[in-house]
């Protein structure tokens, strides 16, 4: 969870070129998916601008989840808010984005 600043999330095709996928700020969030699923990462982050990160580990997350159930569907409208090649890139890790 981002507390402050601005964090690019990108991708690598194999010929080693950058697909920027989202740009993310305060109140933003990235990781979801795959504490979730348990699904490998589909991204890279990179900070672009100074920040502070609040992180969760999966048991946290868990008991988040398990008390609080109303969180359960805030990833999934995130996910679903976020421009589609970031959703897609996900799907498949051979796959390149557009």
């Amino acid at each position: 969870m981002i507390k402050s600043g601005t964090i690019r999330i990108y991708r690598k095709t194999q010929e080693n070129i950058e697909t920027e996928l989202a740009v993310l700020g305060p109140g933003d969030s990235f990781g979801e998916m795959a504490l979730l699923t348990g699904a490998p990462r589909a991204a890279n982050v990179l900070v672009v601008e100074d920040a502070e990160l609040t992180s969760l580990s999966k048991d946290q997350f868990g008991r988040i989840l398990k008390n609080y159930p109303v969180v359960a569907s805030r990833p999934q409208a995130t996910t679903r808010a976020r421009p589609a090649p970031l959703t897609n890139c996900a799907k498949t890790s051979n796959s390149p984005c557009p």
